[in-house]
């Protein structure tokens, strides 16, 4: 009989020739134990390697990740020293990232020598690496680390991130100990899981940094937008509103001091004052939409009561609206974010929702505004609030954030749609 197993047949040849050798009942039994044992061992790697696998979804830290990996690989291996080291190029030298079994080394502190003169850096220069003896070793000399520790036998193995090596993994005893080429296979595959962690995670932080720096970017640019927008507001209503003004005075003027007899002249007149009245009015319009003058007057109470009272002469739509809320609170940048976040939902309601009904609530609570939009209209699909292509929703949103608050959308085909806006109540002058 001879023991067979896919892949490990170099571990089970010298169980196999004493089988084949042997007419005792009793070395046969100890032969097919031992081939038992050497199978089993090998099952428990590929099982710890399957399931570390899976609990690298699991973990959000790769530190944690990290201490969790390397008491599977002592409990594994059977080894009380097991290390996870980080190569540092700018000082040719490894940090102990990961560890277990070291008294006299801390982690996140202690380094090594990257020199290809000591195991650690021939790792990470040639490959994995066995040690039988360090006593009788001539490839490297050990580093002092494991020194200390009286360590005399090990393997190791480099760990590779994303275009670039990240360090090295290790696993150490105190006594001599033949490792095999299948405990070297068990520990680069537990290496390749532990780059895999590390590379999930520098992707992530790069996102989340692309992500930060995108919202600073659209922070910074609706400030300007909004500088701008108060700047060109207040040129058309200076420049442009008394130039026009003074125009209209001077049309009056000129109507005054006609004749009687003059009547096709003045129709004129009056025509020509009829139409700078228009222009004057559409004017105002236009400076009240870039920036309304009462929300930096009155506050945003009567800003939102005035863009109210233009939503309903512009689309006849019902609108009720409930203010109880005190201006001071609220601030100069929070102010303009509400306000921009109310007209961009009656916006929407113009040109999506269908309604024949808007309601909205502003009220205080618990130092926190509370802002509620709600139409009765045919409301917004799932698809529609997270598309990415929505600008008005993705707008509002981002205001929300930059004042520190939140937006929630919800919607229903039968429930119309509901705009949910809360903010801390600050005092920004700013």
């Amino acid at each position: 009989m001879l023991i067979t197993f896919c892949g490990y047949e170099e571990d089970l040849k010298i169980v196999n020739m004493r089988l084949i050798k042997t007419d005792s009942p009793r070395e046969s039994a100890e032969c097919l134990e031992l081939g038992r044992g050497v199978l089993w061992r090998h099952i428990r790697q590929q099982e710890a390697v399957a399931e570390l696998g899976m609990d690298a979804l699991a973990f959000a830290e790769v530190p944690t990740f990290m201490d969790h990996a390397m008491e599977r690989v002592a409990a594994i291996l059977d080894v009380p020293y097991v290390k996870v080291l980080e190569f540092l190029p700018a000082e040719n030298s490894f940090l102990l990232r990961a560890g277990r079994g070291w008294q006299n080394a801390t982690v996140g502190e202690t380094r090594i020598s990257a020199d290809k003169t000591v195991q650690t850096g021939y790792t990470l220069a040639s490959g994995a690496v066995m040690v039988e003896d360090f006593g009788v070793e001539q490839r490297f000399t050990a580093p002092e680390l494991l020194i200390k520790h009286g360590v005399v036998s090990g393997i190791s193995v480099p760990i590779y991130s994303i275009n670039k090596p990240y360090g090295v993994l290790g696993a150490h005893t105190d006594t001599v100990r033949r490792f095999t080429e299948y405990d070297i296979s068990f520990l680069q595959s537990i290496a390749n899981v532990v780059a895999s962690v590390i590379d999930r995670k520098r992707v992530e932080v790069t996102l989340q940094n692309s992500e930060v720096r995108l919202r600073k970017l659209a922070v910074h640019v609706e400030a300007i937008k909004e500088q701008e927008r108060a700047r060109i507001a207040r040129e058309i209503h200076d420049e442009l509103g008394q130039a026009l003004t003074g125009l209209n005075m001077d049309v009056h003027w000129l109507a005054g001091r006609l004749a009687k007899d003059q009547t096709g002249l003045s129709d004129k007149v009056r025509s020509m004052g009829a139409l700078i009245d228009c222009t004057i009015k559409t004017v105002q319009h236009i400076s009240s939409e870039l920036r309304p003058s009462v929300l930096d007057d009155l506050g945003l109470g009567a800003a939102i009561l005035r863009v109210v009272d233009q939503f309903i002469n512009r689309t006849g739509i019902r609108c009720d609206v409930d203010i109880a809320m005190d201006d001071a609170g609220v601030g100069h940048k929070g102010a303009t974010a509400v306000f921009r976040i109310i007209q961009e939902a009656l916006t929407n309601v113009t040109r999506h929702a269908q309604a024949s009904n808007v309601s909205i609530q502003v009220k205080e609570d618990s130092g926190r505004l509370h802002v509620l939009v709600k139409d009765n209209g045919i409301g917004l699909t799932e698809t529609d609030i997270g598309n990415a292509n929505a600008i008005g929703l993705m707008g509002m949103k981002e205001r929300a954030l930059e004042i520190g608050g939140s937006l929630v959308i919800e919607s229903g085909t039968e429930n119309g749609t509901l705009v949910r806006l809360d903010v801390p109540l600050i005092s920004d002058k700013a």
